[in-house]
Parts: structure tokens; C-alpha cells; sequence
């Protein structure tokens, strides 16, 4: 693999270089700003024809990390998106390959080329996403498009498996745009808030830790988000929640979570006014301790050069999927208290006292951490506030505030 140690550049292909001008267009500052440069990933996205027993052979999507994250093949891109938008990684796409067996194709070596560039101007700046798919059918029956199949003997993707293709695209393209767009111009406001670190490693720990949450806690589904660009400036979110907590629930609950290290009562107050306001049943206001906040702090240049580095990155174990607190060890230890105990509390609030966790979650005991709940019934907001402080080894180390509209909430 090509690095920036011997000063050599990832050889770009036609592909590489056709979503690299849709970004060049789209941001003014994409070429001169190394706080944007160093977070892009050059990706492949590999289609691979996978045998199966009971029922026909399919392709199924792949994306692999070529340059600046280990070379590691991620089967769940959805996972590797959402990682990509808590660090404010970029994926530019260097080929979508077609692997049947030991045989491959490129598709970036289509010689009417000219169609997929029509393809990618309809869905990256015309913002017609609908529009490709009748696109697929030119591009799919087109003789020069079928005869790079042909060639190395692969059978062609049929028009869903193109459709899966253009849904890993638009998956690439919210991303890039849909979600980046209002932070990469000139100001930079969002990479240079240093408290933007703080909810990476609280987002990279629900990441890790959301399948053993439901293994040990019981839940359905659960997923927490990084807040839309309008959630975070306008409607006092910094994450969203989406959980069930078994599989009755007919639909998904939507909990927007504040993150803060203020104890504030103005500013509980103003989340208070915006909740009676809004459509939600519930809000958390999860309150940081100071000394989870000095933690980060102290390693707060670890994490600037891990984001600034990208051979630091790639010499990541690529067994491992490269979270950055795979680095860390206490600092991430508190937070991973308050995720696990924030479920817990979600799946026992109605009961006034909640017992502790007695679990043993990568070497952290949670034998000696409980719960102190306080209930509060807000007559003139017509709200209930249950404020939980957690504790480890009698040291109040977090809190979570849950405001509700009702005291019957079902939710």
C-alpha cells in the first residue's frame, strides 16, 4: 500500500478523480485545508459473487479501506459510514470492483464512461436520487458495459444488485454532503470545537458496545446518532437516540440527548422550554463530570493526531475495527458505566429505585457502581424530571436527567 511516509499518492483512477471534482465543487476549501485533506479515505467498494446452499448465488457489497484507515474489508458499510461521521472521515471512492472468484473487474474501466459521469452529476448535484434508477437500465443493457463482463467471463450484476450499488453511493453521498455541508466551508466551526472530541468517544463507545447492550440488558435495537446539523444548532440535540426495547413495539422510540458538562439550572430550563414545545415524549440531558472532561483533555492531542495523521491510523490492528478508544483504556471506562446504565435506566424507570449492575464489561467491574434516583413532578411544565446519579465506589461520577411529558409515559 501506497503511504505518505514515501511521499507516493494512492494512483487516482477516472472514478477517483469524478467524485473528487463533485467535492472540489461543492467545497471551497477542499484542497487547501490539510484538516480536511488528512480525513479523507480513498475507499474501494467491492461487489463479490458469494455461494450460497439454499438459495441462488448473489453479489453482495463490500467496502475496503485502501488508503488512511487499515486495510480491513467491512462487510456492514453502514457501520463504516456512521464511523465515518462521528470523525468527520471523508470517503472518496478509487474503484467499485466486480469479484467473482479469482476473476475481477473494474468497473471505473468502462469505456463509455461518459454514462457514468451522467449517472454521478444526476445523483451528486441534481440531487435526483430517483432519476438513477431509471439510469441503471441504460447502463445495465449498454454493450460496452456488458462486454467488461463478457471479457472476464463474471456474470453481471442484475438491476436490484445495481440498486444495492446505488444505495451504498447515496449512502456515500449523505456522508459527504447531506451531513458535512454546513461545516466544511471557510470557519470550520465544528472540527475546531475541542467538546466535539468528547461526543466522538462517547459515539465510538455505543458503536462497540450496542450488540452487547442487548445480549445483556435485553433491548431489541438500539442506536445512538450524531444530531443533524439542525438538531445541534437549533433544537438543544447533540445525539438521537432510536431504540425498542422488544420486538412488540410496533415503531421505533426517538430520544434526542443533550451532552453537557453544565449543571446549569438556566440551561435546564431552556431544554425544558424547548421540550413542552417539541413533539417528543422523553428528553435526556446527560450531565458529564468534571473529571471525565479532564480525562479527555489529556488526551486530547493523542486524538488530534490520530485525526491528523493518517499513518497512525493505518498502523492500526486491522483485525480490529479501528476505533480510536481501542487506544485509550480508563479515560473510556466512566463512559462506558453511563452507556450501559443508561439502558438499564430506560428499561426500568418506572420502578422508583434501580437496582445495580453486576456485570463484567472488558475488565470493568460494575459490582461497586449504583444508582440514586430523585423524582421531581414539574406541575407548571406539566412534565416529570427523574434525575439518576451513578456512582462507582461511592463517587458520584455522572447523571442522566430524563424529562417526560406524562407520568404514565408508556415509552
Amino acid at each position: 500500500m501506497e503511504t505518505q511516509n514515501n511521499n507516493l499518492k494512492l494512483k487516482e483512477s477516472k472514478l477517483h478523480k469524478l467524485i473528487s471534482y463533485y467535492y472540489k465543487n461543492l467545497y471551497n476549501n477542499f484542497e487547501t485545508k490539510d484538516i480536511i485533506q488528512n480525513r479523507i479515505i480513498d475507499i474501494d467498494i467491492i461487489i463479490k459473487w458469494i455461494e450460497q446452499d439454499w438459495k441462488r448465488p448473489e453479489y453482495k457489497i463490500y467496502v475496503k479501506a485502501e488508503k488512511w484507515l487499515p486495510e480491513i474489508t467491512i462487510k456492514n458499510q453502514w457501520v463504516f459510514f456512521l464511523y465515518c461521521v462521528i470523525h468527520w472521515f471523508l470517503p472518496n471512492i478509487n474503484s467499485i470492483i466486480i469479484s467473482n472468484k479469482w476473476k475481477k473487474v473494474d468497473i471505473a474501466s468502462y469505456k463509455n464512461f461518459v454514462l457514468l459521469h451522467r449517472m454521478f452529476d444526476l445523483f451528486f448535484t441534481k440531487w435526483f436520487n430517483f432519476a438513477v434508477y431509471d439510469v441503471i437500465n441504460k447502463l445495465i443493457s449498454d454493450n460496452n458495459f456488458q462486454e467488461i463482463f463478457k471479457n472476464k467471463n463474471i456474470d453481471i450484476l442484475t438491476e436490484p444488485e445495481m440498486l444495492s450499488l446505488i444505495k451504498t453511493l447515496e449512502d456515500i453521498k449523505i456522508t459527504w454532503f447531506d451531513l458535512h455541508k454546513y461545516h466544511f466551508h471557510t470557519k470550520l466551526g465544528k472540527l475546531n470545537n475541542t467538546w466535539t472530541f468528547s461526543e466522538n468517544i462517547f459515539l465510538e463507545i455505543a458503536m462497540k458496545y450496542e450488540n452487547q447492550i442487548r445480549e445483556i440488558i435485553w433491548f431489541d435495537t438500539t442506536y445512538i446518532k450524531p444530531a443533524s446539523y439542525e438538531d445541534d444548532t437549533k433544537n438543544k440535540t447533540d445525539f438521537n437516540w432510536i431504540y425498542s426495547q422488544n420486538r412488540k413495539q410496533k415503531t421505533y422510540q426517538k430520544t434526542p440527548i443533550q451532552f453537557t458538562i453544565s449543571l446549569s439550572s438556566k440551561k435546564i430550563n431552556n431544554i425544558i422550554d424547548y421540550f413542552i414545545n417539541s413533539s417528543y415524549h422523553q428528553f435526556i440531558y446527560l450531565q458529564v463530570n468534571w473529571k471525565f472532561k479532564q480525562n479527555i483533555k489529556d488526551i486530547e492531542k493523542k486524538y488530534q493526531n490520530w485525526i491528523m495523521n493518517p499513518q497512525q491510523r493505518e498502523s492500526q490492528d486491522p483485525t480490529k475495527f479501528p476505533f480510536f478508544i481501542n487506544n485509550l483504556w480508563a479515560e473510556k471506562n466512566e463512559a462506558i458505566i453511563i452507556y450501559f446504565y443508561l439502558h438499564h435506566i430506560m428499561k426500568n424507570k418506572k420502578w422508583n429505585n434501580i437496582i445495580h449492575l453486576n456485570n463484567n464489561i472488558d475488565w470493568i467491574d460494575f459490582s461497586n457502581t449504583f444508582v440514586k434516583t430523585k423524582k421531581d413532578i414539574l406541575q407548571k411544565w406539566k412534565i416529570t424530571k427523574k434525575t439518576y446519579k451513578i456512582y462507582k465506589q461511592w463517587t458520584d461520577i455522572w447523571q442522566i436527567i430524563l424529562l417526560e411529558k406524562n407520568i404514565d409515559n408508556k415509552y
